[in-house]
């Protein structure tokens, strides 16, 4: 990308301190830099601190015009490389990392050695920071760092307070059929059901933290100037234009690892990494058989909805619930916003983007950011800079070179997903049963309460010695990459359906919580390159869904319909696409350079 001429700006990149925010927010950043932007990431001490862990001293020193600034996130200090308590987290962020980042405001201000900030790009979830902004005079916008389908789905929070769906009276609603239950309301999601929503929705208190925190962000988001979107709108084509229909002002950018492309080959940011050992979460996997296949048709963009796939933290007996509080109040939030940004892309999303477009007009579609990436200049400076916060294992790229084209079963739950040993044994038996190719990312916390690395039996490791390989951590991106791999059995994070999409890869779905439960609905069924596996998983529902994906007539159109998407996302981001020339309008209409 070339940069803009004019007076160096100042850009504040405020991330929410979890892995999969702090890698698309800084793939954004990156791609600020290559235009011509000064930039100021600020994470968590805490995060900071694991990054000098993981990346070494050095990384954090960052470069003269790409700075690396740190908060407290308002818990008790540890320099354990442990996993945070995640709604604890949202809470914590929520009452106490205003003053510090007003601080932080204020030092910039003061400090000869930066230049006067000029604008503020602030996660849809971190929306303290859009008050600030207005408080100060300075110019943001809101990165909604998920899909537009899950943004959607968070708004709809309080909607499902008003209809009395939510807070249930008791357990029963994951075994009765409730969460099956049709929902027909919701613009640009069609054939929604009720456990199709963001799993903070089932929640059996309506102060319930994560469904209160996350509905509110949603909502806040709307009082932003406007709103970037990590994602691309052929793949969210109706969500999008029912989302730019309430809140015009968006930016669809995605995904930004395809427009990552666009950093400059000599970029010194290029390699920056975020990579972390990332916060844990006290929710369970919860039973779909019953109530969270109730049909949800009443959110717009949003058809065949179920309650199971909207964001899993409306999962819940209290309304005050930490999480369903945090998200659905940051929802809201995100609302207050000048605008939001969306890593997706119009086609993928482009029904729910329409609806929220419709209720907030100021939003940017500039995704994937991946792909937005490759116009990164090459002699960037900031192109290597990675967001990991794990140390990386590449030596498994080396193993999968050694085998055939599409052979491969590639396996990552991502850094937040916990399970149980029983779990962990029936995928172990599945993936050994499949007779295939495996590469397994196993975290040792992911085993609930204890370590993943005795949880397995030595009989497992007889089993597949000659075509399994496991690891702690990898960079995924070459992974998905990689000629070798045919499927991708995941836990839908957004970041990771968006390198799927990015690499033409197919999925197999077993998602956890928040929005990963409406990514999988999506996968499964407007993207179609997706099958769902049952959240209390059997060895026989892994194995067969394995064999099909990489045997079976419906595995090969899968992976014809995967390589399709890659094909509109590469679009989308290339020069003159739509992402491309939403990022373009973001830089000269949301953060006001360039005119």
């Amino acid at each position: 990308m070339s940069s803009i001429s004019g007076s160096k700006p100042h850009a504040v990149c405020l991330p929410f301190p979890a892995q999969g925010h702090v890698n698309p927010m800084l793939q954004l950043a990156k791609l600020l830099h290559s235009r011509g932007f000064h930039v100021t990431f600020v994470n968590t001490e805490f995060n900071h601190r694991r990054l000098i862990r993981s990346r070494g001293p050095d990384y954090v020193k960052g470069l003269e015009d790409f700075r690396f600034e740190t908060i407290p996130d308002g818990l008790p200090p540890t320099d354990h490389d442990a996993t945070q308590d995640v709604p604890l987290l949202c809470d914590s962020t929520r009452k106490n990392c205003s003053g510090p980042f007003k601080e932080l405001l204020h030092k910039l201000k003061c400090s000869s050695e930066v230049p006067p900030v000029t604008s503020m790009i602030i996660d849809g979830t971190m929306t303290f920071g859009i008050k600030a902004s207005k408080e100060l005079g300075i110019q943001e916008v809101v990165l909604w760092t998920a899909s537009a389908c899950s943004f959607m789905g968070y708004l709809q929070f309080d909607e499902l307070l008003k209809r009395g769906i939510v807070p249930f009276r008791d357990e029963n609603f994951m075994q009765d059929g409730t969460l099956d239950t049709p929902i027909d309301w919701v613009p640009g999601m069609k054939n929604m059901r009720l456990k199709d929503f963001p799993s903070f929705m089932r929640t059996q208190s309506a102060d319930d933290i994560m469904f209160d925190f996350l509905g509110s962000e949603a909502q806040n988001c709307l009082k932003s100037s406007a709103i970037i979107f990590n994602t691309f709108r052929e793949f969210e084509h109706e969500v999008l234009d029912s989302i730019s229909a309430k809140f015009p002002n968006i930016y669809i950018i995605g995904p930004l690892p395809l427009l990552n492309r666009h950093l400059p080959a000599e970029s010194r940011v290029k390699s920056l990494n975020s990579s972390l050992w990332a916060e844990d979460s006290t929710y369970e996997n919860f039973m779909q058989d019953g109530t969270l296949d109730t049909p949800i048709d009443w959110v717009p963009g949003m058809k065949n909805m179920r309650l199971k796939d909207f964001p899993s933290f409306m999962r819940t007996q209290s309304a005050d619930d930490i999480m369903f509080d945090f998200l659905g109040s940051e929802a809201q939030n995100c609302l207050k916003s000048s605008a939001i940004i969306f890593n997706t892309f119009r086609e993928f999303e482009h029904e729910v983007l329409d609806s929220i477009s419709a209720k907030f007009p100021n939003i940017y579609i500039i995704g994937p950011l991946p792909l937005l990436n490759r116009h990164l200049p090459a002699e960037s400076r900031v192109k290597s800079l990675n967001s990991s916060l794990w140390a990386e294992d590449s030596t498994c790229l080396e193993w999968l070179n050694k085998r055939e084209p599409n052979s491969v079963v590639y396996v990552n739950y991502g850094s937040i997903t916990t399970m149980t040993e029983e779990n962990l044994r029936e995928f172990a038996w599945g993936l050994a049963k499949s007779k295939h190719p495996f590469l397994w990312i196993i975290r040792p916390d992911v085993v609930t309460g204890s370590d993943s690395a005795t949880a397995l039996p030595e009989e497992f490791f007889e089993e597949i010695k000659d075509r399994g390989l496991l690891a702690n951590w990898c960079p995924q991106k070459e992974v998905l990459e990689h000629s070798s791999v045919g499927v991708f059995l995941t836990h839908c994070g957004w970041n990771s359906t968006l390198e799927t999409i990015c690499s033409g890869v197919p999925m197999i779905c077993w998602p956890f919580f928040a929005d990963q439960q409406t990514n999988c609905h999506f996968a499964c069924t407007a993207w179609g390159i997706g099958v769902e596996v049952n959240n209390d998983v059997k060895r026989d529902e892994v194995s067969e869904p394995v064999k099909e994906m990489m045997e079976g007539n419906k595995g090969k159109k899968m992976r014809e319909k995967a390589l399709e998407w890659k094909k509109k996302a590469v679009e989308a981001t290339d020069i003159g696409g739509e992402s491309y020339n939403n990022f373009d309008r973001l830089i000269r209409e949301g953060l006001g350079y360039g005119g």
